[in-house]
């Protein structure tokens, strides 16, 4: 663990070789500066040591990539915060701009907050002083419970959270439609597993789908990617059809049927969870076929086999901007 003396004195040897010395010309001094830049994160970030009460602690700011804390407190309660330990007041925090996050203990932090654990009289804190937003991001990945291990579903929370958006609804509460924005990524450009940058780009989508409310029965894996991408083609326009669709009001008659009605009989009538990675691109591409065909007001024809429904590419379906149609 470096000490602020030590890394202050680095820090500063560092600046009096780079200032010190005046470069003939600007090319010199900019490659100085990226040299910094480029020093690691052990090399860059100061750490100190500062004793401070649990109530300090419990005050500082959730790190934006923090995972549902209040989804995982009742089985930490039952494992790793089932007693007071001595650890339990060992704690991490970054600093940046003079504002402070916690690293780790955020469990532990709710937990004291309500009463349910013993708290210790104060705690002890390791201070990681950052440059910038990056090297907070990056902080968070070194720390965290090691017996409370990230799944798909905390990391898209924490996504989430820095992208600040906050779902509510049945269908998105659960955190489980990592895969809808990967798909729906494809829409804009090309693929990406990336589940920040997927939270970010379609971040607007994600929260006006919310509002909606919708259905986990419905909104499925591939409806939720599918929905995503109607909304950032085509705005508020295409609600009522998403509406609709949650709702189950889809319309039919002998001969033909509207397509909010089509695509759910569509969806009831597969089973939950097959197909894999081919049937949710599959849905996914089946749902905005039915969204646009609802904006531009035709239905289905209703045969003996049932219901016809296309496959629409998804591949640039999208515009890559946040310009939908409003």
């Amino acid at each position: 663990m470096r000490n602020i003396e030590n890394s202050s004195a680095s820090i500063a040897a560092s600046a009096a070789v780079t200032i010190g010395s005046v470069p003939d010309d600007i090319a010199t001094l900019e490659a100085a500066l990226e040299a910094f830049e480029e020093l690691d994160l052990l090399d860059r970030i100061v750490v100190t040591q500062e004793t401070m009460t649990v109530s300090a602690f419990v005050a500082i700011k959730e790190h934006p990539r923090q995972r549902d804390t209040e989804r995982h407190l009742k089985l930490a309660l039952k494992k790793h915060l089932s007693a007071p330990s001595p650890v339990h007041s060992r704690v991490n925090v970054a600093v940046l701009d003079g504002t402070k996050f916690k690293l780790d203990g955020h469990t532990r932090s709710l937990a004291w907050d309500r009463g349910l654990l013993k708290a210790p009289s104060n705690v002890k804190a390791d201070v990681y002083h950052c440059e910038t937003m990056d090297d907070l991001l990056e902080l968070y990945t070194h720390f965290d419970n090691k017996s409370a291990v990230e799944t798909t579903p905390d990391k898209l929370s924490g996504a989430l959270r820095q992208a600040g958006i906050t779902v509510t609804s049945e269908a998105l509460a659960k955190y489980s439609f990592a895969t809808a924005l990967q798909v729906a990524s494809r829409s804009v450009g090309g693929e990406s597993t990336d589940l920040y940058k997927n939270a970010e780009e379609f971040k607007a989508e994600i929260a006006t789908l919310d509002a909606i409310m919708p259905v986990s029965s419905i909104f499925r894996v591939g409806v939720i990617a599918g929905a995503i991408m109607l909304l950032r083609k085509h705005g508020d326009k295409i609600k009522p059809f998403l509406k609709a669709l949650n709702e189950n009001t889809g319309v039919k008659t002998p001969n033909e049927c509207d397509p909010a009605y089509a695509l759910t009989d569509l969806i009831l009538r597969q089973a939950k969870g097959r197909g894999g990675f081919s049937r949710t691109l599959e849905l996914a591409g089946k749902t905005i076929s039915c969204g646009d065909r609802a904006l531009r007001g035709e239905n289905y024809a209703v045969t003996p086999k049932g219901v016809s429904v296309k496959v629409t590419k998804i591949s640039g379906y999208c515009p890559k901007t946040q310009n939908a149609k409003a």
